[in-house]
């Protein structure tokens, strides 16, 4: 009879941690669902945000405004076909860089084994101009023709 006592009281000692567990567990489910919903309301408040933002961006750059604006504030005015080059050599060449002989001391500690190739163009190639003028030459012919 006493067996039988032990063994019952055990079961009923297992059946209540087994039921606090699965309540614990519920409880950290349902915490894990209440923020999971938070997170999902927030995600969709920030793409309605994004959504709203872009349709602002697209209605304030629209070209007819954009010229409105240009020729009110900043006195510009459509390009006409006079005001092109005829001419690629009235175009300034750009400055070339100035490309530092001397490394910083920082660049010149090595960061792999591997040895670092050191070659490094000295001359910056300047852009073709005849290529240019002809370009420009057929582009005054073919507007010409129509």
């Amino acid at each position: 009879m006493k067996l039988f006592r032990i063994s019952s009281l055990l079961s009923l000692s297992i059946a209540a941690v087994l039921g606090a567990l699965l309540f614990w567990t519920s409880q950290l489910v349902q915490e894990s669902e209440s923020g999971l919903s938070q997170v999902k309301s927030s995600v969709d408040s920030e793409k309605e945000m994004i959504r709203v933002l872009s349709t602002e961006w697209d209605y304030l750059n629209r070209p007819q405004r954009l010229e409105t604006l240009a020729r009110r504030y900043l006195k510009m005015e459509p390009a006409q076909a006079g005001d092109m080059m005829d001419e690629a050599s009235a175009i300034p060449e750009p400055a070339a860089p100035v490309i530092p002989s001397i490394k910083p001391a920082v660049l010149n500690q090595p960061v792999s084994l591997k040895p670092v190739s050191q070659s490094v163009p000295q001359e910056i190639r300047k852009p073709d101009s005849q290529q240019f003028e002809s370009l420009l030459k057929e582009l005054n012919a073919e507007g010409g023709a129509r």
